[in-house]
C-alpha cells in the first residue's frame, strides 16, 4: 500500500462519520429535488461506497488504477449505484455529482491533518482527487451502458407489441401489420406466429 493510500485510509478511519455527514450535506445541496426517502437512500449509497473504498485501499488498490482487482468491490458498488439511479430516471450528471461531492469533506480532513506539511498535503489531495474522479467517471460509463440496455429492452418490448398474433376462429390466426417490415420485425413475426400455432 502506498503512503498516500495509507493516509487516505487513516483519514477515513479517524473521521468517517464527519466525512459521511459532510458528504451527504454537500450532495444534498447539489441536488435540486430530494425527499426524506431520498436522503435515507443516499445515506445507504454513501455507506456502501465508503465500505467498498476502505476495502479497496486495504487490499492495496492504487488511487490511479480503478481497473485493478483490489477495486472490484468499489466498481460493483459504483455500478449498482448507477444502475439504480438510471432505473429511477436520474441523470448521469446527478449520479456523478453525488460521487464528486465526496471530495470536499475529504479535502477538509486532509487540510486539518496535513496543514503544516504542504508537500504531503498536495500528494494526498492528488491521490484523493484522482480516485474520486475515477469513481465519478466509472458511474457515468456504467450509467450510459445501463441506459442503452434499457433502451434496447424497450425497443424489443415495442417490437413484440407491434406484432400481435390474434386468434380469430378455431384454426384461423391474424397478424395485423402497421409500418415497415424489416428483417428484425419479420423474424419477430415468424417466432410469435410459430409459437401461437404450436
Amino acid at each position: 500500500m502506498s503512503k498516500d493510500s495509507e493516509a487516505v485510509l487513516q483519514l477515513l478511519g479517524a473521521n468517517e462519520e464527519q466525512i459521511l455527514t459532510e458528504w451527504l450535506a454537500e450532495a444534498g445541496a447539489a441536488s435540486s429535488r430530494i425527499t426524506e426517502a431520498g436522503r435515507r437512500a443516499m445515506r445507504g449509497e454513501a455507506d456502501d461506497l465508503l465500505r467498498s473504498l476502505r476495502e479497496g485501499l486495504q487490499a492495496g488498490g492504487a488511487p490511479d488504477d480503478l481497473q485493478a482487482a483490489a477495486w472490484a468491490p468499489l466498481r460493483q458498488s459504483l455500478e449498482s449505484l448507477s444502475r439504480s439511479r438510471a432505473a429511477q430516471g436520474q441523470s448521469a450528471g446527478d449520479t456523478s455529482m453525488f460521487v464528486l461531492a465526496f471530495k470536499r469533506p475529504l479535502f477538509k480532513s486532509i487540510q486539518a491533518r496535513f496543514g503544516s506539511e504542504a508537500e504531503r498535503q498536495m500528494a494526498v489531495v492528488w491521490a484523493v482527487s484522482t480516485l474520486v474522479d475515477g469513481m465519478a467517471q466509472w458511474t457515468v460509463t456504467t450509467y450510459q451502458r445501463t441506459r442503452e440496455e434499457i433502451i434496447k429492452r424497450q425497443q424489443q418490448d415495442l417490437l413484440e407489441l407491434s406484432t400481435p398474433v390474434i386468434k380469430l376462429f378455431e384454426g384461423v390466426l391474424a397478424v395485423p401489420m402497421i409500418g415497415t417490415l424489416d428483417s428484425a420485425r419479420t423474424q419477430m413475426v415468424m417466432e410469435t406466429l410459430l409459437q401461437r400455432i404450436v
